[in-house]
């Protein structure tokens, strides 16, 4: 009897957790779920995102075909991270170099990545804030490295191959106060899928491309500032209405990195956050669209 009521307590615990569980958004595992996985007999991938695990910070991996794009170099401290990612996917030089915006955790790692890496192009937005000095940290970097450097303004279009193309949608407007309000956003056209890239845009930034009925329909959305609670509000995640949604930090859900109310508002979309993840989570896209999410390992 004792072992029985030993149990019933352990059911009953399961089921509670279970129960409690059920009407919040959650971090879903990921081993290739079978809603996700290419049709039958349809092998070959069009285009791959990678939202790499490089802490607090952000690095994101485009490859198509034998084209290679970054987004972010995350911090100094996640260069090993970047690294290995590269190697996995099979990188040895990059079409192009997108950085944000200027803050340490998505410019950290490049002059690292500059000295292994050949960089065909380094794009960063037209509106970046400079320091006391009139100096711009990424015009200054590009130019100490030896950079083909082009500033990006929203509606220019960057092409990558075929109907895969970037496309900035802002900033709109300067933002003396805080350069994650002047962050580039970027959408990704892919095989009919479309990928909205936030960089760490809060409030500000969202009302202003909400208010100015810029598209920001997307399947799936790198949530702006890590999750923080500066962002992603309901307003903003209704108009992107993502299927998926990556938040790329190094802090649980419960340590209010990834905040709760951020989580609310991005459902019901699936949401994935890149610390629960060796290396990084991965998108193969298809030709005709599909979507197969794996763990990058």
């Amino acid at each position: 009897m004792r072992i029985l009521g030993s149990l019933l307590i352990t059911v009953t615990i399961t089921v509670v957790v279970l129960t409690s569980c059920a009407g919040a958004p959650a971090t879903p595992p990921i081993v290739e779920p079978t809603s996700h996985e290419l049709v039958q007999g349809e092998t070959e991938i069009a285009a791959s995102i990678v939202f790499l695990n490089v802490g607090k910070a952000d690095c994101i991996l485009l490859t198509v075909k034998d084209r290679a794009y970054l987004v972010d170099t995350g911090s100094g401290s996640s260069v090993p991270a970047m690294f290995y990612a590269l190697d996995m996917m099979g990188v040895e030089r990059l079409d192009g170099l997108f950085l944000t915006h200027t803050h340490n955790d998505h410019i950290g790692g490049l002059n690292d990545l500059a000295k292994k890496i050949p960089i065909s192009t380094l794009y960063s937005s037209a509106i970046s804030k400079a320091d006391k000095n009139g100096a711009n940290k990424i015009d200054s970097m590009a130019k100490d490295l030896g950079l083909e450097h082009r500033k990006l303004s929203a509606g220019d279009v960057v092409p990558v191959i075929d109907d895969i193309k970037f496309t900035v949608l802002g900033p709109l407007e300067y933002d003396s106060n805080d350069d994650n309000d002047n962050s580039l956003v970027m959408s990704i056209e892919l095989s009919g899928q479309v990928a909205l890239l936030a960089g760490d845009m809060q409030f500000t930034m969202e009302e202003s491309l909400v208010g100015n009925g810029v598209d920001l329909k997307a399947d799936i959305l790198k949530v702006g500032n890590h999750g923080n609670p500066d962002t992603t509000s309901r307003e903003f995640a209704e108009s992107v209405g993502a299927k998926y949604a990556v938040i790329s930090t190094d802090t649980k859900v419960d340590k209010n990195s990834a905040n709760k109310k951020v989580l609310a508002n991005l459902a019901p979309a699936e949401i994935y956050i890149t610390q629960d993840y060796p290396y990084g989570i991965k998108f193969d896209i298809s030709p005709s669209g599909k979507i197969l999410i794996s763990s990058l390992e």
